[in-house]
């Protein structure tokens, strides 16, 4: 009985040149001041950690580019206080 070989996958040109000029989604992250109660709850949701506080405790956008679009702090914003829209 011949041994069967393995097969793999062969990548093709088209596949890496997709891979390689993949751009990444930018964000724009808008707070609302007036409606924020400075909770910190967006700044503790946020998994990149594009989000911070001042030191009277105001949410403030420490980096923008970071930002991956998951939208979780302004889907856990009990105030509506924020909100996440792809940039243009």
């Amino acid at each position: 009985m011949p041994a069967k070989s393995a097969s793999k996958k062969v990548t093709t040109k088209k596949e890496i040149k997709k891979k390689e000029t993949k751009i990444k989604t930018k964000y724009d992250i808008y707070v609302y001041n007036d409606w924020c109660k400075k909770c910190g709850i967006c700044e503790a949701f946020c998994p990149v950690k594009c989000l911070g506080h001042d030191e009277i405790g105001q949410v403030i956008v420490l980096d923008a580019d970071a930002c991956i679009g998951c939208a979780q702090c302004e889907i856990r914003c009990p105030d509506f206080a924020i909100e996440i829209k792809v940039r243009e």
